[in-house]
Parts: structure tokens; C-alpha cells; sequence
């Protein structure tokens, strides 16, 4: 003999397996991120230091180079953290931001062992602004609203 489900059984496990959020793709989008910007400020810092090099400027001046660098990859990392669901912007360009500053923090204390100055306090500030743009900006990306906008518009003055 068999048993029958009540139906509202069924819905609910029907919806907790369709659920694309959680935790996994969150890491993996995560990690991607932080990869592809520790990847860009590698090759931003060394093409810095060449420039550096072939210049003859002081290599203590690197470290204010760093700032500007480092900043536009956690742009980068905001961004394309937020970009596939383009939802909750701020926070999520906040925290990729400031997961990327640990790593390069961590990075900097174990490689280089240079101390902690302001330096770091200005390098956390600079990439927590430019992480929570990049994701205010992936959120709110204005090309694709435009397009869409436009696309419902014109089925609208068919009608």
C-alpha cells in the first residue's frame, strides 16, 4: 500500500530544492572575486614598481601607490560579486571589500613583515569606499535597465 503526501508536504520540499541562494554559491562567487582582483593588483603593482624602476623614484613611494591600486580592485571585486544578482549592493561590495583587504593584509604581514601604520588605516578606508561603489554601481548598472525599459516600451505602443 502506499502512502499519500498531503500536498502542502509536497510544495514545500519542492520549493526548499529550487532555492538557487545559500551559502556554496555565495563562496564560489566569493572567491572568484577575490581571485580575479588579487590577480589585477598583482599586475597593476608590479607594472607600478617597474614604473618605479625605469623612473628612479624612490621605492618608499610604492607603498602610496598601493592605495590606489588596491582600491580599484576591490572595485573590481564589489562588482563582480554583485553583478549576477544584482541585489544588495552596498553590503555585499562592503564585505567583498573587506575580505580582500584581510587577504592583502595577511599577505603584506607574512611576505614583506612591514608594520601596521596608517597606511593600513587609509588602504582599509579607500578599498571599503571603492568595494561598496563597485557594488552600488553593479546593482544599479544603468545600460542594461535602459535597454530593458526600452524593450517593454516598445511592446507596450504595439498594443
Amino acid at each position: 500500500m502506499t502512502t499519500l503526501q498531503p500536498k502542502n508536504e509536497i510544495k514545500e520540499s519542492r520549493s526548499k530544492k529550487q532555492e538557487p541562494g545559500g551559502w556554496i554559491p555565495f563562496a564560489r562567487r566569493l572567491a572568484l572575486s577575490l581571485g580575479l582582483a588579487l590577480a589585477l593588483f598583482a599586475v597593476l603593482f608590479c607594472a607600478a614598481a617597474a614604473v618605479c624602476l625605469s623612473l628612479d623614484i624612490a621605492p618608499g613611494l610604492l607603498p602610496m601607490a598601493a592605495i590606489p591600486l588596491a582600491g580599484l580592485a576591490a572595485f573590481t571585486a564589489g562588482f563582480l560579486q554583485v553583478r549576477p544578482q544584482r541585489r544588495q549592493g552596498l553590503f555585499l561590495g562592503l564585505l567583498t571589500a573587506a575580505a580582500l583587504y584581510v587577504v592583502l593584509l595577511v599577505a603584506v604581514l607574512l611576505i614583506a613583515r612591514a608594520p601596521l601604520g596608517t597606511n593600513a588605516v587609509i588602504l582599509l578606508l579607500a578599498m571599503l569606499a571603492c568595494g561598496a561603489a563597485g557594488g552600488v554601481f553593479a546593482a544599479n548598472r544603468p545600460g542594461e535597465r535602459r535597454a530593458a525599459s526600452k524593450k517593454h516600451g516598445a511592446k507596450a505602443r504595439r498594443r
